[in-house]
């Protein structure tokens, strides 16, 4: 596009009501579409009512990893899609953690919400963790509802039947976990493995109370369940790697874990950026790890994982399917404590490349959403998604297949990352 060009558009856009006008000649400019234009199109298709070609634009600046990949998080509650789902009733018994669980020394009633499920698919049906959390979240802070402001978490497990109906209802017992006293306790984020059974299986989680790291930061644990007891836990020591709970996620039928992307140049050729995903080893004493090179270049190394890898073979893919996040702070906002929690799907082939990518969704237009797990229903019709809301709530909603493999939701990740 000539320089003069540019200008009128850039003259355009600063107007009050002239930003249609920009729109108009960005859809019918038919030459390269530089970082210069997908910055001009997300700003101007909003006021153009032409979300599609907005977000489209404004992922291309995410994943291409250009100079305004910052100013496109910072924009994206314009864009995002509310994804079409129907919520699941399923009960869960507040009994203890709602009103009698008393912290000690202080006989006085804490209030419980119930938080974070993850949800994986049985033979009987499905399995439900659900995490019970003691505080709010307020303006970005998380003040506890405890009189000794210790903040806590209780776990809990529901059985359901392939109707979702309650089979059984058991608490988390993690009393063998070694530990020592924390300000901060019990086994956050929680996520199953896929594959388990109805009762026991292996889990990823947080915790800030283990016994051999005395700084109280969040470590990740890899940890078994057997008859809802915690009978083991390890801390990968993957120092070169980031700790955070969020990076990691199973692998339905692969004992390897999914750490997340990371960005390296060709030592061959200093300018050229390449994408690998990592994969840690947990039956390695020292946590080895693969990398498997991408053959098309994106920029993840703003994703982090939520959900495990599960198997997907449906509607021409096959490989695994899984959530990601990312977090920004709104472009309005000044208060960096205000962040909006985003969520994109991934369609991996067998060989851990990533293939296509979904736009960014919510549920529901809230900042905190979080999303743990995910599942094929038993009747291959729904994408299974647990999620909480602002930390308070639990819940699981269905989603159709044909809807997140549709061409205007989930595009080739060669789409999402090339510029001209």
């Amino acid at each position: 596009m000539e320089e003069a060009q540019r200008k009128e558009i850039d003259e355009l856009i600063s107007k009050p009501g002239r930003q249609p006008e920009a729109y108009r000649i960005l859809k019918e400019y038919q030459g390269a579409k530089d970082v210069w234009y997908h910055r001009s199109m997300f700003i101007c298709s909003f006021y153009a009512g032409a979300q599609a070609d907005g977000r489209f634009s404004i992922d291309k600046l995410m994943f291409s990893n250009s100079p305004c990949s910052e100013e496109g998080h910072r924009n994206y509650n314009w864009y995002v899609v509310t994804l079409p789902s129907q919520r699941i009733e399923f009960s869960y018994e507040f009994k203890c953690h709602l009103f009698d669980v008393r912290e000690p020394g202080n006989p006085v009633q804490v209030i419980y919400f119930p938080a974070n499920p993850s949800v994986v698919r049985t033979d009987e049906g499905y399995l439900v963790n659900v995490r019970f959390v003691n505080y709010l979240v307020a303006e970005g802070l998380y003040p506890s509802t405890s009189p000794n402001r210790m903040v806590k978490t209780i776990n809990s497990q529901l059985r359901l039947d392939k109707d979702f109906k309650q089979i059984s209802y058991l608490d988390v017992d993690d009393t063998n976990r070694e530990k020592h006293i924390c300000f901060i306790t019990g086994i956050e984020d929680v996520r199953l493995k896929p594959g388990s059974n109805h009762v026991d299986g292996k889990f990823i989680g947080t915790v800030c109370d283990y016994k051999s790291d005395w700084n109280n930061m969040p470590r990740m644990i890899i940890g078994e369940r057997t008859n809802s007891k915690v009978t083991s836990s390890m801390i990968p020591a993957v120092p070169h790697l980031n700790r955070c709970e969020k990076n990691w996620s199973f692998i339905e039928d692969d004992d390897r874990i999914l750490y997340g992307f990371e960005m390296q140049y060709n030592p061959e050729n200093p300018q050229q950026l390449e994408t690998y995903v990592v994969l840690v080893h947990p039956e390695s004493d020292l946590f080895r790890t693969t990398k498997v090179k991408q053959t098309t270049f994106f920029n993840g190394s703003f994703l982090r994982g939520s959900t495990p890898l599960i198997k997907f073979n449906h509607n021409g893919h096959n490989g695994y399917l899984t959530v990601f996040h990312h977090v920004a702070v709104d472009a309005n906002i000044d208060n960096p404590k205000l962040r909006r929690y985003y969520h994109r799907l991934a369609i991996f082939d067998l060989n851990f490349q990533v293939t296509h990518m979904s736009h960014a969704f919510q549920i529901e237009n809230i900042r905190i959403q979080y999303i743990p797990g995910i599942c094929i229903s038993h009747n291959q019709k729904d994408l299974i998604i647990s999620l909480s809301l602002e930390d308070r709530t639990a819940h699981l909603r269905t989603v159709p297949i044909d809807f997140i493999t549709n061409s205007s939701f989930m595009k080739p990740i060669g789409q999402m990352s090339s510029l001209e």
